[in-house]
C-alpha cells in the first residue's frame, strides 16, 4: 500500500491544528503572564524542531558539531572536513575524472549511503539551489563548497527522517550549516597545506568581521582557496591502472583484400575477417602491446595515467554577509547574502577514444602501401592524438549565489511569528575537447583543415615519417569544445508563527505552523555540436529546460506528558505542480528522561522525495565504465517517474551522568522504496552483453553507446547502530576530552527490481549494483587537551574492510577483501595573547601521520575515490589573529 494512502486519513491535520491554533493564539495574547516552559537561559532552537526547547527534549538524534572541532580537524575546506563524518558514506569528494567527471569541483553529503539526493542541506536552516552539477549516476545534490570555513559556528546532523519539519526529501536526514552570530571585531586566518611525498599544496586565507550596535548585528566573511594539482604518476598505486586498448598508433580493421604491394599483405588469411590489425609501428610510436598478445593481431594500447590527476587544480572564492536590525522591540529584519566560484582544471589524455570507429579510404595519404598502409578501406580504432600530445584540459566552473531577506515579529511575550523570501542559483559549466565526427571523416578523406584541402594520416607514419605527419590545422579542424552550460534557480517563501497553545501540569505544549512556496527551475544548454551527436566520444546531447512549483503546510507540536516525558509530533503536506503529486508525512518523537542519569528517545517518520526536474526532463552524457573500456552512457529524463517512499524508524539511548560525561546509543532503520535510480551500465553488461539498451559497432563489434534510463525500480531496507561518547576531564594539569563517533551498517539489502534476488550490499563495493561503497563500520576516536595558552588534539581514522564484487576473469583476486583503513591526525596550537583586545593563534599539524596509501582497489586510479584520500601523510600551519 502506497504510503499516500496508508496516510490519507491524517491529510487534514496540519489544517485542523491551524485553525484549532486560532482560538489558543487569541487567549495566549490575552494574557501576557503566562509563563512559558523554560527559561530563556534554558532553551534554544537547534536543527530538528522549530520551537524554543531544551536539547536535552529533543527525540530525534542530532549531533551536533562545534566549531572547537570543525578546527581542529585541520581540514582547509568544508569538503575535507565533512568527508569524514562517519554517518556520511560513498559521498564525491575527489577529483576523480573516471567517476566523477560531471560533478568536479563540487562536494555533496550521503547520509547512511542512501543516495545524494536523499539528504537536506540547509543553511541557517533554510533551503538553498540545487548545483547545475550531477553524479554519473544522475543523482542532484546541494554544493556544500560554498559555505565559507571561517563564518561556521557549527553544523548539525539530524541523523533520523526529517521530512515532517523541513520538507519531504529530507529522507535520510537533515545537514545544516550554522554560521556565526555572536562573533565581534575581527578575525584573519591563513593556512598551508601540503603533501610530504610530492608538492601538491593547499593554501587559503579568511577574513571574519562582526559588529555589534545598539540596533544593528552584521557579519562578513571573505575566503580564498587555492588547490595545486598532484599527478597520478606520484603515486605507485596507479602504476597499470589505466590502460587505454584504443590508443595512437592504432588497430585497423581491413574491410576487403589487402592490396598485395602492402606490407600487411603478408598477414591476409592469418585471421578471420574482422579481426584488428595492429599498427606496425605500434612499439616505435609510443604504443603498448599487452604482454602474451599476438604481435600482429589485436589492439595498440596506450598508458593514460602520466595524463591524469589525483587531485586538479582548483580556486575557490567566498563571500558571506548576514545582518540582522531591530526596528523595535517588537520588529527585526534579518538578511543573508552568499557567493560562491570554484574553478577547476582536469586534464585526461590528449584525445579519447573514437566510438565512431571510421573507416580510413584506401587513398587515404597513409593508407597508401608505399607508406605502410593497407591500399584498401580500414576501420580506425583508436583516438585521433598520440601521448607525445599535450594533455586535454577538462574545464569544471561552478557559480552560487543567495540573497534571503526575512521578517521577525514578536507578537506579545509568548508568540512570534517570522517570514523570509530566498533566492538562490547556480551556473554549472563543464566542456573539454572532443573529436567532431564530421571533419575528422572529412580530414580521413583528404578534406580537412581550415580549407578543406588536407589529410589526416591516422597511422603511425605520421610520427616516424616527417613528410607524412599531420598539421596542427587539420587537428584544430576536428577539435571542438563539448561543453555543457546548466543553471539551476531556487525560489522560496516560508512563514511559520511559534508561541504556546496552552499550559498543562507540566508545562506549556509549545507548537510551530507554517507555510512554505518553492520554485524550482533547471535549464541546460549545450554547444550547437552537442546538439547535432556530432562527437566521437560524448556523442551529445539536448538543451533542455523545465520548472515546478512546491506548496507545503506543516505544524509542529511539542507536550510535556510529565515532567520527564514529552512529545513532538509534526506534519507536513506537500503538493508538486509537475506532477500534481502530494503527500502527507508525519512525524512522532518521544523523548524520555528516566532518571537524572539516562534519558529514551524513539521517532518514527515517513518520506517522499519526488523526482529531480535533472531526472525528469534532463537528456545527459556521462562516460561509465563497461567490460574495462570507458564508453558515452546516456540516458533520458523520464517524465513518467513516481515519487520514491520512505518509513524511518529511530530508537535510542542517552547516558549523561555529569555535564562532563555524555554517550549515546541509537539503532535506526530505514525502509526506502521505488527508488529513482539511472541503471547501473556495468550491471546490464554483466547480466547480459546482449542487451538491446548497449549498442556495438557492426564492423569492429566494439560498444560504442549504452542507452539508459532513469526508472523507479530499487528498495532499500538498512538499519545500523551510531555510538557517540564524549568525556571531559578538567585537571590541574589542564583540560582534557575524549570523543568518540561510530556508525555501524547492520544491513543494507538491496532489491534493483521487484522479482530480483536481493543484494546484500552492506560491506560490497557495489560496482555491479546502484549502491555506493558501504563498508561496515566507521569510527573515530579523538583525544584533545588544553593547558593555558597550549593545545594538543589527536584523531584516529578507521574504516573497516570490504569486498570488491567487480568480476574479472582475468584477475581472479578482484574477489578479494579490500583491506582496512587506519590513519591519525595530530594537531598543535599554541594562543598568545597581546593585550586585552588582541590575540593570535600559531597551529601546526599532520594529517595522516603515518603515511598510510588508500587501500588497493582494482579502478582506474588504483583506489576508491569515494572513500579514501590518495595524498598520503599532509603537514599543515595556520596563524589566525584575532581583535
Amino acid at each position: 500500500m502506497k504510503i499516500q494512502q496508508r496516510s490519507s486519513h491524517l491529510m487534514r491535520l496540519p489544517t485542523l491544528l491551524l485553525l484549532l491554533s486560532h482560538s489558543f493564539i487569541s487567549s495566549a495574547f490575552a494574557d501576557d503572564n503566562t509563563q512559558t516552559q523554560n527559561s530563556a537561559q534554558d532553551t534554544v532552537v537547534v536543527t530538528g524542531t522549530y520551537l524554543p526547547v531544551r536539547q536535552s527534549d529533543i527525540a530525534s538524534p542530532v549531533e551536533v558539531i562545534d566549531r572547537e572541532t570543525i578546527e581542529s580537524s585541520g581540514a582547509p575546506t568544508l569538503n575535507d572536513f565533512i568527508k569524514n563524518i562517519e554517518s556520511n558514506v560513498g559521498a564525491e569528494f575527489n577529483a576523480d575524472v573516471f567517476s566523477q567527471g560531471t560533478s568536479g569541483g563540487t562536494s555533496q553529503i550521503n547520509l547512511r549511503g542512501l543516495g545524494l539526493s536523499s539528504t537536506l542541506v540547509l543553511l541557517n536552516g533554510r533551503r538553498t539551489t540545487l548545483s547545475g552539477a550531477y553524479a554519473n549516476d544522475g543523482s542532484t545534490y546541494v554544493d556544500i563548497n560554498t559555505v565559507p570555513m571561517i563564518a561556521l559556528d557549527r553544523v548539525d546532523v539530524v541523523k533520523d527522517g526529517a521530512s515532517a519539519l523541513y520538507g519531504s526529501d529530507a529522507v535520510a536526514g537533515v545537514v545544516d550549516f550554522i554560521t556565526r552570530d555572536d562573533f565581534e571585531g575581527i578575525e584573519f586566518s591563513t593556512g598551508y597545506q601540503e603533501t610530504t611525498d610530492g608538492n601538491q599544496s593547499d593554501t587559503d586565507f579568511s577574513l571574519l568581521w562582526g559588529w555589534h550596535g545598539d540596533k544593528l548585528k552584521t557579519l562578513i566573511a571573505l575566503a580564498y582557496f587555492e588547490r595545486t594539482p598532484m599527478a597520478a604518476t606520484e603515486r605507485d598505486f596507479t602504476e597499470g591502472t589505466a590502460t587505454n586498448t584504443a590508443g595512437f598508433p592504432a588497430s585497423f580493421i581491413p574491410l576487403g583484400a589487402i592490396d598485395p604491394a602492402s606490407p600487411y599483405f603478408a598477414l591476409n588469411g592469418l585471421a578471420p575477417a574482422g579481426t584488428p590489425i595492429r599498427d606496425a609501428g605500434c612499439v616505435a610510436g609510443g604504443g603498448i602491446i599487452a604482454e602474451g598478445a599476438n604481435p600482429f593481431f589485436g589492439t595498440c594500447d596506450s598508458d593514460s595515467i602520466p595524463f591524469f590527476e589525483l587531485v586538479s587544480e582548483e580556486d575557490r572564492q567566498q563571500g558571506l554577509v548576514t545582518i540582522d536590525f531591530e526596528l523595535n522591540q517588537h520588529w527585526n529584519i534579518f538578511g543573508e547574502a552568499l557567493y560562491s566560484k570554484t574553478e577547476q582544471s582536469q586534464t585526461s589524455s590528449p584525445s579519447l577514444p573514437n566510438l565512431s570507429f571510421p573507416v580510413v579510404p584506401a587513398d587515404n595519404i597513409g593508407n597508401l602501401p608505399i607508406n605502410g598502409g593497407f591500399g584498401v578501406p580500414v576501420v580506425f580504432i583508436g583516438t585521433t592524438l598520440s601521448n607525445d600530445s599535450p594533455p586535454s584540459i577538462n574545464e569544471r566552473i561552478s557559480e552560487t549565489a543567495r540573497a534571503l531577506i526575512g521578517v521577525q515579529h514578536q507578537i506579545n511575550e509568548h508568540w512570534r511569528w517570522e517570514s523570509a523570501y530566498q533566492y538562490s542559483y547556480n551556473n554549472y559549466y563543464l566542456g573539454g575537447p572532443d573529436t567532431l565526427t564530421d571533419r575528422f571523416n572529412a580530414a580521413l578523406n583528404g578534406n580537412g583543415g581550415s580549407n578543406n584541402n588536407e589529410y589526416f594520416n591516422p597511422f603511425s607514419s605520421a610520427l616516424t615519417v616527417s613528410d607524412l605527419g599531420n598539421s596542427q590545422a587539420v587537428i584544430d579542424d576536428f577539435t571542438s569544445i563539448s561543453y555543457r552550460r546548466i543553471r539551476t534557480e531556487l525560489q522560496t517563501w516560508d512563514a511559520v508563527v511559534i508561541g504556546p497553545l496552552f499550559d498543562l501540569p507540566s508545562g506549556s505544549i509549545e507548537s510551530a505552523f507554517g507555510v512554505q512556496y518553492r520554485n524550482e527551475t533547471n535549464r541546460q544548454e549545450l554547444d550547437e555540436n552537442s546538439n547535432a551527436f556530432n562527437y566521437d566520444f560524448v556523442v551529445g546531447a539536448s538543451d533542455s529546460s523545465d520548472s515546478r512549483d512546491v506548496y507545503a503546510v506543516f505544524s509542529e507540536l511539542m507536550i510535556p506528558v510529565t515532567d520527564n516525558l514529552n512529545i513532538q509530533l509534526a506534519g507536513r503536506f506537500e503538493e508538486y505542480s509537475q506532477n500534481k503529486e502530494n503527500s502527507f508525512d508525519p512525524k512522532l518523537g518521544i523523548r524520555w528522561n528516566a532518571t537524572p542519569t539516562w534519558s529514551f528517545r524513539s521517532s518514527v517518520s515517513t518520506a517522499f522525495r519526488a523526482p529531480s526536474l535533472h531526472q525528469t526532463s534532463t537528456y545527459s552524457i556521462a562516460i561509465d565504465q563497461i567490460g574495462g573500456s570507458f564508453v558515452p552512457v546516456v540516458t533520458e529524463g523520464n517524465a513518467d517517474l513516481t515519487p520514491e517512499k520512505a518509513f524511518i524508524s529511530n530508537l535510542g539511548v542517552v547516558f549523561e551522568p555529569t555535564n562532563n560525561l555524555r554517550a549515546s546509543l541509537d539503532y535506526w532503520r530505514y525502509e526506502y522504496k521505488d527508488i529513482i535510480i539511472k541503471e547501473s551500465a556495468e550491471g546490464i553488461f554483466a547480466a547480459n552483453p546482449n542487451d538491446p539498451k548497449i549498442v556495438y559497432d557492426a564492423t569492429t563489434g566494439g560498444i560504442s553507446q549504452l542507452n539508459l534510463d532513469f526508472i523507479n525500480a530499487s528498495s532499500v531496507i538498512t538499519d545500523g547502530i551510531d555510538l557517540t561518547f564524549k568525556y571531559m576531564m578538567p585537571t590541574e594539569y589542564g583540560s582534557f576530552k575524549i570523543t568518540n563517533n561510530t556508525a555501524y551498517i547492520h544491513r543494507y539489502n538491496l532489491q534493483v527490481e521487484e522479482d530480483d534476488a536481493t543484494i546484500h550490499a552492506v560491506g560490497s563495493r557495489n560496482f555491479l549494483n546502484i549502491a555506493r561503497p558501504l563498508p561496515r563500520w566507521r569510527s573515530s576516536l579523538g583525544l584533545s587537551w588544553l593547558y593555558g595558552q597550549h593545545g594538543f588534539s589527536t584523531t584516529t581514522r578507521y574504516t573497516h574492510s570490504y569486498r570488491n564484487d567487480e568480476i574479472d576473469e582475468n584477475n581472479p583476486s578482484d574477489d578479494s577483501d579490500i583491506d582496512s583503513h587506519l590513519t591519525q591526525d595530530v594537531q598543535y596550537n599554541y594562543s598568545i595573547p597581546i593585550n586585552d583586545e588582541f590575540e593570535s593563534q600559531v597551529t601546526l599539524g599532520v594529517i595522516n601521520l603515518f603515511d598510510q596509501d588508500p587501500p588497493e582497489v582494482s579502478t582506474n586510479f588504483g583506489y576508491d575515490s569515494k572513500l579514501h584520500d590518495p595524498r598520503g601523510r599532509l603537514v599543515y600551519g595556520r596563524v589566525t589573529l584575532r581583535y
